[in-house]
């Protein structure tokens, strides 16, 4: 593997003299290209620490730069049966990586007058039993459900134990569920006479089921099935290798799922059906297509309202913004916002006398993790309106193995390619 890396920066540094006999002359086109061979040397040399560190089967990865894809690439195997290798375009479970998408069609629905998330859900789903906390009434809002505030209850039913994090693998029933779903809202009977784990508003409590509840929210409000909804926003953004997570169907350049066993050896995982989960955890995408997913987004966030030229945003900025503010604290720097997770440092200066000593300001994510998978979507906004694009460093990756964070790898990856 060594030599073929060396292989490969050898061929890149030979585009130098091809690019100045077709005219790129230009001093700062050379330096620049020699930058992009550095931060590509170092992305894979984090990659492959970080795999080695954490037994990785196999890990696809890809990073934009305002909008362009400067880094895409696949380590190890997709399925290591066959040695079918990880490539860019690999399909993985995303899992939590659906609830961005989720909120997403939320967003799109408020922005067409037909969802307002601070009424109750029973507005939209009026089978929904109203619920009480410590014997006082209360009332949900989809607001609260896109925050993990609304007090839904995640995998664990009450007496099994709770997952330690979203990353971490949980024990239940349900999280190994191999039940078939036929529809959102039998989906929702799964835990619809279920407590409240916390008051409403009140608290963040992670749960998945949330957001299946948010996907009735959406088929009531637009008269449309979530996954009509899902496939609408797939074919807008021309995510042609996003799907849902069916068992049944062929999909291409799936890969296999592994985890480790007690002994710490590599075994295949058993066999999920994700039906009762499609807007918290039941999508298939490629790190490539989230790049794009991510980017619409960052666009929609930057772009101007007072400029008619620019190219139209998928979701528009006012939404956007209230999506992405953050509604609740969850750590010293972290919010909950609506959908996302959003880190919030402030970009500062250089402090003490060194020009490294400054922040390098916030960005908004989601992780994720599965039967079987692991993944992050990275997005970190440069300072600005958007004039052409997006402006900022954006990271997608999808790993075939479960209870493994990659968010410090998202972190190293932004860090190489933002300058």
């Amino acid at each position: 593997p060594q030599r073929m890396r060396l292989s490969a920066r050898l061929a890149s540094l030979a585009l130098l003299p091809a690019a100045a006999a077709f005219g790129y002359t230009n001093p700062d086109y050379c330096s620049l290209a020699k930058q992009d061979i550095d931060r590509e040397r170092k992305a894979k040399d984090a990659v492959c620490r970080y795999m080695a560190e954490r037994g990785i089967p196999g890990l696809s990865v890809a990073v934009s730069v305002d909008g362009r894809v400067r880094y895409s690439d696949g380590f190890g195997y997709a399925d290591i049966e066959t040695g079918a290798p990880c490539t860019p375009n690999t399909v993985m479970r995303i899992a939590s990586i659906s609830k961005p998408i989720t909120s997403t069609v939320a967003a799109l629905l408020v922005d067409q007058g037909k969802l307002d998330l601070s009424q109750p859900i029973q507005k939209y789903v009026p089978d929904f039993p109203k619920k009480t906390f410590n014997n006082n009434p209360t009332e949900i809002t989809t607001r609260m459900l896109l925050s993990h505030t609304g007090g839904i209850r995640n995998y664990e039913k009450k007496g099994e134990p709770k997952p330690v994090s979203d990353g971490s693998a949980p024990k239940t029933s349900e999280f190994f569920s191999n039940k078939r779903f036929d529809s959102v809202a039998e989906s929702v009977k799964m835990f619809s006479e279920d407590e409240l784990v916390a008051g409403p508003g009140e608290e963040f409590s992670y749960t998945t089921h949330g957001f299946t509840l948010i996907a009735a929210v959406c088929e009531k409000a637009s008269g449309e099935s979530f996954e009509n909804l899902l496939n609408d926003l797939f074919r807008r953004l021309g995510m042609r290798n996003t799907t849902l997570d069916r068992n049944s169907i062929i999909v291409p350049n799936r890969a296999k799922y592994y985890v480790r066993n007690s002994k710490g050896l590599l075994e295949n995982t058993q066999e999920v059906d994700n039906s009762y989960k499609w807007a918290g955890g039941g999508v298939l995408s490629s790190a490539f297509d989230l790049l794009v997913f991510a980017n619409s987004i960052l666009y929609s966030h930057q772009s101007s309202l007072a400029s008619s030229n620019l190219p139209k945003p998928l979701i528009s900025r006012q939404t956007i913004s209230d999506f992405w503010k953050g509604e609740i604290s969850i750590g010293r720097y972290e919010l909950a916002a609506l959908g996302w997770m959003r880190v919030s440092v402030p970009e500062g200066g250089a402090v003490g006398g060194s020009m490294e000593a400054n922040s390098r300001g916030g960005y908004w994510y989601h992780s994720g993790g599965a039967v079987g998978a692991s993944s992050v979507l990275f997005i970190q906004p440069s300072n600005g309106e958007s004039e052409n694009g997006p402006r900022g460093v954006c990271v997608a990756i999808l790993v075939n193995i479960q209870s493994v964070s990659v968010q410090k790898l998202a972190e190293e990856l932004a860090e190489i390619y933002r300058d």
